[in-house]
């Protein structure tokens, strides 16, 4: 297992600090090292290199040109969230914080915890950490959690893109992962558009039942002095 060195530990729990408030459940897991470890960054920045599994995960030669290139396909617009799958060394996350709208919003998921925690403990990753419109996913529970930071974008007002943004090797070496975040996306938005279209066909009905049934419900006892009524009397 690489140790990480005082310079590099110093970082880590600077970043561990901002996380705590916004991602508790993500600072548990953070703290405590995993055994294996099976990612290495070589060199200083910003010529570092990340590897997982003896692979490396982006572009030696220009990791900025290449997450660029990947960004300039995608319009971003407000009132949408956006989802970025795979840390890296933060480069394509952090082109797509510069391009975010105000009113947006952005996910990072990185399915392998060990690859985010040496990524948090060699780059300066706090422009990321303070931006309150990104939520972090990653963790043996990743799928989970990105679920729920969807559904957290969605009441805050973001519908989420149908797209996410992944590095060419993180689509090679963990297509598995990705597939299921896509399957995950598929289905949250295929759950809201079919509630979307049951309160289209349903409002008016909703509507006119309401209207005709309030004269009874401002004339009738609040249900509340019924709670003991039946009290100890099994129903289904």
């Amino acid at each position: 297992m690489r140790m990480i060195e005082m310079r590099d530990l110093r970082r880590f729990r600077t970043h561990v600090e901002i996380l705590k408030h916004s991602h508790p459940e993500l600072v548990i897991q953070l703290v405590h090292e995993s055994p294996d470890n099976p990612v290495e960054i070589t060199g200083d920045w910003p010529d570092c290199v990340l590897k997982w599994r003896g692979k490396t995960m982006h572009s030696v030669k220009s990791p900025e040109g290449e997450s660029k290139h990947l960004l300039d396909r995608m319009k971003f617009a407000a009132g949408r969230s956006y989802v970025v799958f795979g840390i890296g060394l933060g480069h394509l996350a952090d082109g797509a914080r510069r391009r975010l709208p105000d009113k947006s919003g952005l996910i990072v998921v990185e399915p392998d915890l060990r690859i985010l925690r040496e990524s948090m403990g060699c780059v300066d990753l706090r422009p990321l950490l303070f931006d309150p419109r990104i939520k972090w996913v990653s963790g043996k529970d990743w799928r989970e959690h990105f679920r729920i930071a969807m559904r957290q974008m969605e009441e805050s007002g973001y519908w989420p893109s149908t797209g996410i943004l992944s590095l060419p090797a993180y689509r090679a070496y963990m297509g598995g992962d990705l597939s299921e975040a896509r399957r995950i996306l598929a289905q949250f938005l295929n759950e809201r558009n079919i509630d979307t279209e049951t309160k289209k066909v349903l409002w008016d009905m909703w509507n006119r039942n309401l209207t005709a049934n309030l004269p009874a419900i401002f004339s009738s006892a609040p249900v509340r002095n019924f709670s003991k009524t039946f009290e100890g009397v099994p129903a289904v």
